[in-house]
């Protein structure tokens, strides 16, 4: 799978949007933990997801929090459509190292 991440400024480019048609389309996304050496993967690794840049997610005080999940099963997890869902977490655990996160 690809993805390919396109920024548009309808205002500034004069696009057309807003058509009756447009579709929407969610992938799943995997990721995959090693140890230093590169080719061990780890166990149980946890992650969080932040909507933010690596800089802006440690600057002190910059009211960036992770993303919240629920899981789905063991390393499989989804976008929680609330903060508030009981069922939701924010530190996904991957199973042999890896973990899917779909919906995205």
């Amino acid at each position: 799978m690809k993805l390919r991440w396109v920024r548009l400024n309808a205002y500034r480019n004069d696009v057309d949007m807003g058509h009756d048609d447009e579709k929407g389309y969610t992938g799943n996304i995997v990721l995959t933990k090693y140890a230093e050496n590169g080719k061990t993967v780890l166990e149980g690794a946890e992650f969080k997801l932040y909507k933010a840049t690596k800089d802006k997610v440690k600057e002190e005080n910059s009211g960036v929090s992770a993303l919240r999940f629920i899981k789905l099963g063991d390393g499989i997890y989804k976008l929680a459509l609330a903060d508030n869902e009981a069922t939701s977490t924010d530190t996904l655990v991957a199973v042999n190292g890896t973990l899917t996160v779909k919906g995205l």
